[in-house]
């Protein structure tokens, strides 16, 4: 190995001389490095702002742990605020008095689903009941707040920052009260009760829009062995259909058979014609079906009433089949009257509650047309047996009318004291009646008829 006189320096070994230098020069370097490189900040457990969690954010000067300050949620709990740490850049940052609503606990605000639960009905909605659930403490017990009415307006319970709160709806046709869970909820459109009221005699529904959609509700029967059988029929109250029973000896489908007593009804002739300025009759038939003892029977007329037609009873509304009775129903026109076809409801109610309805429809003509009789040919009867004959007749025209009622009289003399029944035909065409229970060898007389109502 080489050695060198450096400047009259003793002689000395050059690769240890080397070697000294490399380290030197190393250490130097390190030392260097570990002065200029800071520790980066990191936040672990909650990865940031998230005050639902409690964290610790870690930067050069240090580590920080999110925590809690004591005050006032305004609902009862305390410990209301959180001081939070995050990461900003390269350095931890802090933000203070962070308002938790359901209070501050180990440096995390509380979920405010721990003291208020509105999962029922999902929130503030009036048209669904439903209860919400609240408590003051994260192991105390729920105290419970039922959805109501308040007369028409609907009380409906929602969460509100971890408290059930009220809030009232008056923007609806009314509240109800649910039947299978007691609830109240928004009523949105008027209730109907097809029978018309409480009715046992009838087997009919009741539909309300409580909830904000249709309820159709059936007339039903119930029994069991404790109770004995009962009629439930469905009235409106308070735009909302409610179950009202009465026991029976025997109910069917909702209909109970309180009494053995009915009857039938109906228009003959069942529709009319009339201009205006005119009047047309019709008459209503009650006739006994069964029962053994009568009841009056009370009669009455609705529609939508245009202006200038209305009704007149002649002989009264009432009477009682023995077994069959009439009344008389007029029906006046005015002379400014405008065109129109109407169908006229006609209810039958029995003292006993029993209930049926016909109709009758009435054609009012334009001021002015005109109506003619209509046009009948009697043609020959064909076949004729030993007791029997069939007998025709030809409805030649209606006379400008849409329909007409045809039958034929006959009888043993030209008197022709019989009438075969009415029958309606709406087109010129052939019609005809049967008769039976002749005598044998016997001329009899017949001679058909025509009406179309026209006032002629």
């Amino acid at each position: 190995m080489l050695q060198y006189n450096l400047k009259g320096s003793p002689m000395i070994n050059s690769s240890k001389k080397e070697k000294q230098f490399i380290f030197i020069a190393i250490f130097v370097i390190s030392l260097i490095g570990f002065s200029l490189v800071k520790a980066a900040c990191s936040d672990d457990i909650d990865g940031g702002r998230v005050y639902e969690k409690q964290g610790t954010c870690t930067d050069y000067s240090g580590s920080y742990v999110d925590y809690c300050t004591m005050g006032d949620t305004g609902n009862g709990l305390m410990e209301g605020y959180l001081s939070e740490y995050w990461c900003e850049s390269e350095y931890c940052n802090r933000q203070d008095l962070i308002s938790c609503p359901c209070g501050c606990v180990g440096g995390a605000c509380r979920s405010c689903n721990l003291f208020c639960d509105d999962s029922q009905d999902g929130g503030d909605k009036p048209c669904i009941g439903g209860i919400c659930k609240d408590r003051t403490e994260i192991n105390g017990s729920w105290s419970n707040h039922a959805d109501t009415c308040n007369g028409n307006n609907v009380i409906e319970y929602y969460c509100n920052n971890g408290v059930c709160t009220a809030k009232s709806y008056s923007n609806y046709v009314g509240c109800a009260i649910t039947m299978d869970e007691g609830l109240g909820e928004c009523v949105t459109q008027s209730c109907t009760d097809y029978d018309q009221g409480e009715n046992y005699n009838v087997s009919s529904y009741c539909v309300d829009w409580v909830g904000g959609q249709s309820n159709p509700y059936y007339d039903y029967c119930s029994c069991s062995v404790e109770n004995p059988t009962y009629a439930h029929d469905f009235v409106c109250e308070n735009n909302h259909c409610e179950d009202e029973a009465i026991y029976c000896p025997t109910c069917v489908n909702g209909i109970c058979d309180v009494q053995q007593f009915d009857f039938s009804i109906t228009a003959n002739p069942p529709s009319g014609i009339v201009s205006p300025g005119n009047s047309i009759s019709t008459s209503i038939n009650l006739g006994l079906i069964s029962g053994g003892d009568t009841q009056s029977i009370t009669v009455a007329a609705s529609a939508s009433w245009p202006q200038g037609l209305s009704v007149f009873w002649p002989s009264g509304q009432s009477c009682s089949p023995s077994p069959n009775c009439s009344l008389p129903m007029t029906i006046n026109v005015a002379a400014n009257t405008d065109p129109v076809t109407l169908d006229i409801i006609i209810t039958g109610t029995a003292t006993g509650g029993k209930t049926h309805y016909t109709s009758y429809r009435v054609n009012v003509l334009a001021s002015g047309a005109q109506i003619n009789p209509p046009v009948v040919t009697t043609n020959d009867a064909e076949p004729i047996a030993e007791t029997t004959a069939t007998l025709r007749g030809t409805l030649e025209s209606l006379g400008g009318a849409d329909r007409c009622l045809v039958w034929f009289k006959w009888g043993l003399t030209t008197a022709l004291e019989n009438e075969t029944p009415i029958q309606t035909t709406i087109s010129p065409n052939t019609f005809s009646a049967e008769l039976s229970d002749l005598d044998p060898n016997t001329t009899y007389y017949f001679k058909a008829f025509a009406k179309n109502f026209g006032s002629w």
